[in-house]
């Protein structure tokens, strides 16, 4: 069993960017802890609510077999030929224009085509700018080719031929890691197209997906379809078909001594995952102040005392829903209960709680 403080430490190294043990000092540690970290990964994204960024100045060895590619693809456009780069679920790109003899065009996204959220900061476009990328000369309406065909308002360069298509790719890739962040070439997908006879060439040996063939993302579940889901996923995990919600509505499992249940609440809908790890004891200044002290650190979710029991809980936002999300929250929640329940037994004195509201299991729903 990994000790709670180890989940802590490496929970803040993955919410603070590292991508693989390499990162922390685990490393070595065996199997266990490189499946919890990953985990803890998926755990900082729900958190974040966004894709984990790798560390700055951390770069996968991917990368550069992606560059190598990529130079060759772009030796390969032809003129009016176009090649954007995109990272899926974001707005972020890069693209090129093929000009033939009159070199190539290439162009990073600016805040003007960029959701609030995603808005470059000034260390974004410092970075930019200190990549060797020019500054958007005017607004989306000013800079069109008519009024400005020689400026952009992204970020541009304009590569003079004879085109170092290694140095192009590089400063893609560059740009991509440093700045938009995108932490492995599988999150990006592309689009070509020809701006005459309006073709769409296929780079097959970039090893990406074309944009128009990457899934779109469904909008969140209904409270009774994401039911259906995360009972699907109970039952998988309990191994039993028969497995279902108690009169509350809740999923009932269980993670070593510490009982967990599984409830949908609001609309659009959101799952709690809880647990009940210590029962039958009253709220005094010690105990609510261990339990504040261990807010401080936890991973994820919170504890909290309510009706004399000590509860752990951890919502998930199904945006969008994902099986695998759902199996590493749960299996972080019961770790972190697990363990808990009997560190808090032995401090306060009290029972481990062996059901919600004090009251007995129902029989054993199943285990993760």
């Amino acid at each position: 069993m990994i000790p709670i403080d180890a989940l802590m430490e490496m929970y803040s190294e993955a919410l603070n960017g590292a991508v693989g043990l390499g990162e922390t000092r685990y490393y070595d540690a065996g199997p266990e802890y490189r499946r919890a970290f990953d985990r803890l990964v998926e755990i900082a994204a729900i958190d974040t609510g966004r894709t984990v960024e790798g560390p700055r100045g951390y770069r996968s060895p991917a990368w550069d077999e992606f560059a190598r590619k990529l130079a060759g693809v772009l030796g390969a456009m032809e003129e009016d030929q176009f090649l954007i780069l995109s990272f899926k679920g974001h707005r972020a790109f890069v693209q090129f224009a093929a000009q033939g003899p009159g070199g190539m065009r290439v162009e990073a996204v600016s805040n003007s085509f960029l959701p609030p959220s995603e808005h470059l900061d000034r260390s974004a476009t410092e970075r930019l700018r200190k990549l060797g990328w020019r500054p958007p000369t005017g607004s989306p309406a000013g800079s069109v080719p008519e009024r400005d065909p020689e400026g952009s308002p992204n970020f541009w360069v304009q590569l003079d031929p004879p085109v170092d298509f290694n140095a192009a790719a590089g400063l893609a890739v560059d740009t991509l890691v440093e700045v938009y962040r995108v932490p492995h070439p599988g999150f990006l997908a592309y689009r070509a197209l020809e701006s005459t006879g309006g073709g769409h060439p296929v780079f097959p040996t970039l090893g990406l997906k074309r944009e128009e063939d990457v899934p779109q993302p469904a909008g969140p579940p209904s409270p009774g379809e994401l039911m259906v889901r995360v009972l699907a996923v109970a039952r998988h995990l309990a191994g039993d078909d028969d497995l279902n919600p108690d009169p509350d509505g809740d999923i009932r499992l269980r993670y070593g001594s510490a009982p967990v249940f599984m409830r949908v609440v609001g609309d659009p809908p959101m799952l709690r995952i809880f647990s009940p790890v210590l029962g039958d004891v009253a709220a005094n200044s010690a105990l609510l102040k261990r339990l504040n002290g261990i807010n401080g650190g936890l991973p994820a979710g919170r504890v909290f005392h309510a009706g004399r029991t000590v509860f752990m809980a951890l919502e998930v936002i199904p945006l969008p829903y994902s099986e695998e999300q759902v199996v590493a929250a749960l299996k972080l929640l019961g770790h972190l209960a697990d363990r808990l329940d009997d560190e808090l037994r032995e401090s306060f004195g009290a029972r481990r709680e062996e059901g919600f509201d004090s009251r007995p299991p129902q029989g054993d729903a199943g285990y993760l």
